[in-house]
C-alpha cells in the first residue's frame, strides 16, 4: 500500500516537473526565432549558494522595444536552473561585464520576456533523459504490479523456495 501511495505522489511531482521542463525547453527553442535588439548590462556578479558548492551567475540588462524600456536577468531558458560550478559562473559573468552592449532576444508577443542566449543547450536534454530513466526505474515495478520484496514460502518444507510478496 505504501508503495502505491509513493508511486502516486512521485508521479504527480514528476508530471509537474515534466510540464515545467517542456515549457522551458519549448520557450528555449522558440527564442531562436525571436526579434533582437541591443541592450546594456547593468549588473554582473556571481552569487554563491550558501552551504553549497554551486554558484549562480547573475546578469541584469536593460533593453528597449518600441520606446519601452525593459530589464531582465534571464541569461537563457533552462529547466535545470542556472546553478553551476564557481569557475563556470565566473566565465558567464566575465562574458557579460557591466556596461557591455549585448544582443537581446525578446518575445515579440511579450517583449518583457527576453534572453541573452537563445535555444536549448545539451545539458537540458541530458538532464531530462537522466531524470526520465531514473523515474522509470523507480516507478516501473509499481506500474507493472510487481512486488518489490522477497520472502520464503511459508508452506515450503525447507523454506528454500522464494516468492515475491507485496
Amino acid at each position: 500500500m505504501a508503495n502505491h501511495v509513493f508511486s502516486i505522489v512521485y508521479s504527480i511531482v514528476l508530471f509537474g516537473i515534466i510540464i515545467h521542463a517542456v515549457r522551458q525547453m519549448s520557450r528555449a527553442g522558440a527564442s531562436h526565432n525571436w526579434f533582437t535588439t541591443n541592450g546594456q548590462v547593468v549588473h554582473s556578479s556571481v552569487h554563491q549558494e550558501s552551504d553549497s558548492p554551486y554558484s549562480v551567475p547573475v546578469v541584469k540588462y536593460k533593453y528597449r522595444v518600441e520606446g519601452q524600456e525593459y530589464e531582465s536577468s534571464r541569461i537563457r531558458f533552462t529547466w535545470t536552473g542556472e546553478s553551476t560550478y564557481p569557475l563556470t559562473a565566473s566565465k558567464v559573468v566575465n562574458k557579460y561585464p557591466v556596461s557591455k552592449t549585448v544582443r537581446v532576444y525578446y518575445n515579440p508577443k511579450k517583449p518583457s520576456v527576453a534572453v541573452l542566449i537563445p535555444g536549448v543547450v545539451s545539458r537540458d536534454y541530458i538532464s531530462a533523459l537522466i531524470g526520465l530513466l531514473v523515474s522509470w526505474m523507480i516507478l516501473s515495478p509499481s506500474i507493472a504490479g510487481k512486488p518489490t520484496n522477497s520472502q520464503p514460502l511459508e508452506n515450503s518444507p525447507d523454506n528454500s523456495s522464494w516468492i515475491d510478496r507485496p
